[in-house]
């Protein structure tokens, strides 16, 4: 009986503590507005680790706030453009990278700034 309730534990000690989360993760996305008079909203992209190139036709997220959540599956790069009132999107923000624990348990968000970097000539 000890042998199997040691086997028990080793396994769950195993599956707790090593097993990374196989659920989604809640990121919180915040920046600072954009101050040109005829912005119609903000959209956020996500791209996997590994993954080159965002898929832009489907962001993850669109609004007219200055912060999101989004729900991911795992770490992953973001970028958020404006947009004006004749649909034209800004460039990229800055990038950022999510860093989400192996063992984070359901229900843990990351929150992440994005900070929009203009530059002039």
């Amino acid at each position: 009986m000890k042998k199997y309730l040691l086997m028990i534990l080793a396994f769950l000690f195993v599956f707790v503590c090593v097993v990374p989360a196989a659920h989604a993760v809640q990121v919180k996305l915040m920046w600072d507005p954009n101050t040109e008079p005829d912005l119609a909203g903000y959209r956020a992209f996500y791209r996997p680790l590994g993954v080159e190139t965002y898929d832009y036709a489907n962001p993850v997220w669109d609004g007219q706030t200055v912060g999101c959540t989004v729900t991911v599956p795992g770490n992953g790069h973001f970028v958020l453009r404006a947009y004006n009132e004749e649909g034209v999107e800004s460039g990229n923000s800055n990038e950022v990278l999510t860093h989400i624990p192996p063992n984070a348990p359901a229900g843990f968000t990351v929150t992440l700034y994005i900070e929009v970097k203009v530059q002039t000539p």
